[in-house]
């Protein structure tokens, strides 16, 4: 149970920086 808490905290925080990353990366290109 505690396995599955961790790895869904770690794939939330990687989903959330990937995004960030995508949202600079566009920034970037656009400006």
């Amino acid at each position: 149970m505690r396995q599955q808490l961790n790895f869904s905290k770690k794939e939330y925080f990687g989903n959330f920086a990937i995004n960030f990353l995508e949202k600079e990366l566009a920034i970037c290109i656009w400006y």
